[in-house]
């Protein structure tokens, strides 16, 4: 009680400093911090805005696709990949410290599938007979617009990937299943079961890889190191061995990278298991009927 006393006696003896001076100078430090606050933020302002409108971008075309839009190719903005990404939360200096995401996807710009390819398939189609507005994207979770094609060519990039070992072909259709999580780790080797369900059982006509610049490790999430130019394309009208030699083009580029066998992790046990348990094609190189066309420098396999 007594040191209550002599505080309260030292405050009333010093009313100005307490009441006046102290909340001056907290006013003060506090529009000095507001000003420099404001002045970092016109400096960065219009980088901000722009990254603020392309997220918004995003956004808005993914939620758009969660409600079940499906587009045409002319509907497209080939430089707006429709996917669940993370949400990232960034530091002043650009640094990620933390991120938020229902499933760990990656945007892979257009230039891992060139727009050419996307076009060039498109005039064959169309040459081919297909009325151009029966063409369309039906990337995304919603499966009524899978649903209502009668045929599907499936498109991936070749690349390895850190949850399922290879997220080439097999893993191309895992959208539609709504529960992709439920493949990662060693239950990639049921992705063949996506395959068998009645939305795209059948229905694929051809297999395109974009093997132009694959990723051999840390995929989906590009990590430069891992990017090497092959400049090939893997075609075929099996998946599993269009899957299987994309797997045989990835772990001799790994071998050559590493000096000695570099095993993925998790291993790709989806790739067997789509001929053995699934019935979807063949996944022995020793059976595969394989035609190389064009220069075979670093070709990495052999037909």
């Amino acid at each position: 009680m007594e040191m209550a006393r002599q505080l309260f006696a030292w405050i009333f003896s010093h009313k100005r400093i307490v009441f006046v001076y102290v909340p001056l100078a907290l006013l003060l430090l506090f529009s000095a911090y507001t000003g420099l606050v404001y002045l970092e933020w016109e400096k960065d302002k219009d980088a901000s805005l722009k990254k603020l409108a392309r997220y918004k971008k995003l956004i808005d075309h993914t939620e758009e696709l969660r409600a079940g839009s499906s587009y045409s190719y002319s509907d497209v903005d080939l430089q707006a990949k429709v996917v669940d990404i993370p949400t990232r939360i960034y530091d002043r200096s650009g640094k990620v410290i933390g991120e938020f995401f229902e499933q760990k996807r990656e945007i892979v710009p257009y230039n891992s599938i060139p727009r050419w390819l996307v076009n060039a398939v498109i005039a064959a189609l169309t040459e081919a007979g297909v009325p151009a507005d029966r063409i369309q994207s039906v990337q995304g979770r919603k499966t009524e617009p899978v649903e209502k094609s009668t045929a599907l060519i499936c498109m991936p990039a070749l690349k390895a990937h850190q949850l399922t070992g290879l997220g080439t072909v097999l893993k191309n259709y895992i959208a539609f299943s709504g529960k992709g999580s439920s493949f990662h780790g060693e239950n990639n080797g049921d992705l063949g079961s996506v395959w068998l369900m009645p939305v795209v059982k059948g229905k694929t006509r051809i297999v395109i890889v974009d093997a132009l610049r694959p990723l051999f490790d840390k995929g989906p999430k590009p990590d430069p190191k891992y990017f090497w130019n092959y400049n090939g394309l893997l075609v075929g009208t099996d998946p599993v061995a269009v899957e299987a030699t994309g797997l045989s083009i990835i772990m001799a580029k790994r071998k050559a990278y590493k000096g000695e066998t570099w095993e993925l992790t998790p291993p790709p046990l989806c790739v067997a298991a789509a001929d053995k348990k699934y019935g979807l094609g063949t996944s022995d190189p020793a059976k595969i009927a394989l035609k190389v066309s064009g220069w075979d420098k670093d070709v990495l396999i052999s037909a």
